[in-house]
């Protein structure tokens, strides 16, 4: 393939990618879910809770920038990891817990030492990388780390390390399996903009009548989350995750765009027992 010929794919490819990220933001902006004037919803927490809705605190009004992000998933194949591994679709790392050395864990300290594990173990790629997630954990059996950028971490299963432990005898735990993936040149695709608010994500769902009354608002967290993949490059736009329990103690997630202030699950929330 001559040079021109490669020139002119790049230029197709690069033209597309900020054609659909100019389509994407002008129909965000129509969708946007546009605020009441009154002041009436300025309070959100009173409103929540007379409909009976617990929530964790009180709705952050600080502004934050992101960025739409691309990045290019790992290729641990490519990079010779499969010491102890075996790879899926040569991005995914799933560990050979025959070939690991027994890891054996205490239930009081059990954090510390999952970290220790982590910052120490030669069978992590690029464990250096990650850091760990307090939402997207579940002690003592699922410890969850993520990439992030500028301090906005990714959630999504492009980027993540999963530790995963089992009860043995004498109330110990021992590594049970682990799997990570992984990306690598994240380069953002436009300027730096400003995000909505947590309390604005929030004036957004109830206005959109998605938080059931007596539901529990569990937690909040503003994150990066793949929004398409374009020739091999993955796409990332800053979006306001909403973890909410029902009386039925089934856990939906809300997805909203940070940019546009527009829910991205469309249709129906995603209804799940446990994290991502």
């Amino acid at each position: 393939m001559d040079f021109k010929r490669i020139e002119f794919i790049f230029l197709i490819t690069f033209l597309s990618l900020n054609l659909f990220l100019a389509f994407s933001y002008f129909q965000g902006q129509a969708e946007t879910t546009q605020l009441p004037e009154s002041s009436y919803l300025d309070n959100i927490e009173s409103r929540l809770k007379e409909e009976k809705i617990t929530i964790p605190h009180d709705f952050s009004t600080q502004e934050r920038e992101g960025y739409y992000l691309s990045a290019l998933p790992t290729n641990f194949e490519e990079r010779g990891v499969t010491k102890n591994a075996r790879l899926n679709d040569a991005m995914t790392v799933v560990e050979d817990l025959e070939n690991v050395p027994i890891v054996d864990i205490s239930k009081k300290n059990v954090r510390q030492e999952v970290e220790s594990f982590v910052t120490n173990s030669e069978d992590i790629a690029e464990r250096e990388s990650y850091t760990y997630s307090s939402a997207l954990s579940e002690p003592p059996y699922v410890f969850v780390y993520t990439q992030s950028f500028e301090g906005i971490p990714f959630y999504d299963g492009s980027s993540k390390l999963v530790i995963t432990l089992e009860d043995t005898a004498n109330d110990r735990l021992t590594l049970s399996q682990f799997s990570q993936t992984h990306i690598e040149d994240v380069e953002p695709l436009r300027e730096k903009q400003v995000l909505i608010t947590e309390h604005d994500a929030i004036v957004t769902l109830y206005l959109a009548s998605r938080i059931p009354n007596g539901a529990t608002i569990k937690q909040t967290t503003l994150a990066y989350t793949k929004i398409f993949s374009v020739r091999g490059k993955d796409v990332y736009v800053p979006t306001w995750l909403i973890w909410i329990e029902n009386k039925d103690k089934e856990l939906q997630i809300e997805k909203i765009n940070a940019f546009s202030n527009s829910i991205i699950s469309s249709g129906m929330s995603e209804v799940r027992k446990e994290t991502f």
